[in-house]
């Protein structure tokens, strides 16, 4: 029964009789197979793009407006996360940050960073680190070192 009325559907569709294949879509059978594989990649790539060099220049801009400040790492663990990128390993920690900040003053502040492995020792309990620090309020804490960045995009793409 429901081939029968597929069968129906492409032949007044097509104005062809019943039982057979369409010419328009034979002859275009090509043309709609590569339109049908190569649509998902080209989506595929303005997502990529859009998350990777989009979402960067956004991140560069931000962090070019951001202030420098000092702060301390009051509190640090390693959460969720390693990746390997250009033969250095990269560890993902939550760090809680005391912000020496001279337009705000001194708070804390939470921050998730991508670390490069051989500087955990620089970023222990007490260490003093290097930041640029978003105006806003609720603002981005970007490290200002060449070994962290806060997102995968950002430390793949800057090395």
């Amino acid at each position: 029964m429901n081939k029968a009325i597929v069968t129906v559907f492409m032949a007044s569709a097509a104005g062809a009789s019943s039982g057979e294949t369409p010419q328009w879509l034979v002859d275009n059978l090509p043309l709609f197979l590569a339109v049908m594989f190569l649509l998902p990649l080209v989506i595929t790539g303005a997502v990529l793009y859009k998350v990777f060099y989009a979402g960067r220049k956004d991140l560069l801009k931000r962090r070019a407006r951001a202030t420098e400040a000092v702060a301390t790492v009051v509190h640090l663990e390693q959460a969720v996360g390693q990746a390997r990128i250009g033969g250095k390993t990269y560890i993902k920690v939550r760090l809680r940050l005391k912000v020496a900040d001279t337009y705000k003053g001194d708070y804390e502040a939470e921050a998730v960073w991508w670390i490069n492995f051989l500087f955990t020792p620089q970023v222990q309990e007490g260490s003093a680190i290097s930041v640029k620090v978003e105006t806003t309020p609720g603002g981005q804490i970007f490290p200002n070192t060449p070994w962290a960045g806060i997102t995968m995009a950002d430390l793949f793409l800057s090395r």
